[in-house]
């Protein structure tokens, strides 16, 4: 009888556990909609680019200053005019979700960007960090962490070059 009451007890307290929720995922419409923005940034996609984003959106690009999804989207454009092409393709990229302790849903990509100068035809290639924060299917919050040196660098190659030809 007392290996009754303790079984009784026992499966009353693991009854009585809450459910453990998944705090890492792979798959969520979250990832998709941040494949989709990639994917619409690689096209030059703007117009669908920009709608992922919430108006309110708050964007940090290896500052604590934010920007708008509107300054992001000029300064990418302005950006990228002198390269031939560029993207994600090519490269092996990793997506992720966490929910965080507040319930906050945060898209985690990595993956390395290259891009090929027009004037050198040099290919440049920079490892790529974005935390993106949605709410409502829209992104509130973007964090994205990258090293701009070997773009400097390339850039300064054809400079240099420009000069020694003049």
């Amino acid at each position: 009888m007392k290996t009754l009451i303790y079984m009784g007890v026992i499966s009353f307290l693991f009854s009585c556990q809450p459910a453990v929720q998944d705090r890492y995922i792979t798959t969520s419409p979250e990832i998709e909609a941040a494949k989709t923005l990639v994917n619409n940034y690689e096209q030059g996609d703007w117009d669908n680019w920009i709608q992922i984003y919430a108006d309110s959106a708050r964007i940090f690009h290896n500052t604590m200053s934010p920007i708008t999804k509107d300054e992001l989207k000029a300064g990418f454009v302005a950006g990228l005019a002198s390269y031939s092409s560029y993207g994600f393709k090519g490269n092996p990229s990793f997506y992720e979700m966490i929910v965080d302790d507040k319930g906050e849903k945060w898209v985690y990509f990595w993956g390395t960007w290259s891009g090929t100068l027009k004037a050198s035809e040099e290919n440049v290639y920079i490892p790529v960090h974005l935390a993106l924060n949605f709410k409502d299917g829209k992104i509130i919050r973007e964090h994205a962490y990258f090293d701009t040196g070997p773009i400097v660098e390339a850039k300064a190659k054809v400079l240099e070059t420009s000069v020694e030809t003049e």
